[in-house]
């Protein structure tokens, strides 16, 4: 008898009783006591930028001083006027390629982790992967608590959706040598904006 037969033998007979799911849904309710503070706290721990909009403050003007540089600046928002690239005049995604700044719209934002839930309004989802610099802009009042809200939301509303993502700062990967290298595989930075 082969060693992986005994360890399956031996687990056969010790077979438990199923157990039903925990219910977990108290870790849905109750509000998060300052829920903007929480988000723009978790977001800047994740590498990432949070900008919250000032009276008078638009989105066109936090891009222009944030990436003065940006040549290329890919949208679909009608309000971003900015925009040298429209992403849905392209007939295929290899035309985002070169893209500074890609300006998208994200639902919603999960104060406990900074993640936010995009979902696909454009007709190329590369953008929100291969531009250099990513902003996302989110109206404050839409932020969940935590992860348990956020899918609760996705669930209740996102019926017909046939693409969707969360974002949580820029790309990161650690596997190099144990170093922390950020935008190794998409955006090497992001920048949240609470409108």
């Amino acid at each position: 008898m082969s060693s992986r037969e005994q360890i399956l033998n031996r687990l056969r007979e010790h077979n438990l009783a199923p157990t039903d799911m925990p219910d977990l849904g108290h870790l849905a309710k109750g509000p998060v006591v300052e829920p903007v503070e929480t988000f723009k706290q978790a977001i800047e721990s994740s590498a990432a930028r949070c900008v919250i909009l000032q009276k008078g403050q638009t989105v066109d003007k936090v891009v222009r001083e944030l990436y003065p540089e940006a040549k290329v600046i890919a949208s679909q928002m009608p309000e971003v006027t900015c925009t040298t690239l429209r992403i849905d005049q392209l007939e295929q995604a290899q035309g985002l390629e070169g893209v500074d700044v890609g300006v998208v719209r994200g639902v919603f934002g999960v104060a406990e982790n900074g993640a936010i839930w995009i979902r696909q309004d454009v007709k190329h989802r590369g953008v929100y992967f291969i531009s250099e610099a990513l902003v996302i802009v989110v109206p404050r009042l839409e932020i969940v608590q935590n992860m348990h809200n956020a899918y609760q939301r996705i669930a209740q509303e996102e019926g017909d959706l046939k693409y969707g993502v969360f974002v949580a700062g820029p790309s990161k990967t650690a596997d190099i040598e144990q170093a922390l290298v950020i935008g190794a595989h998409g955006p090497r930075g992001v920048t949240v904006v609470l409108e």
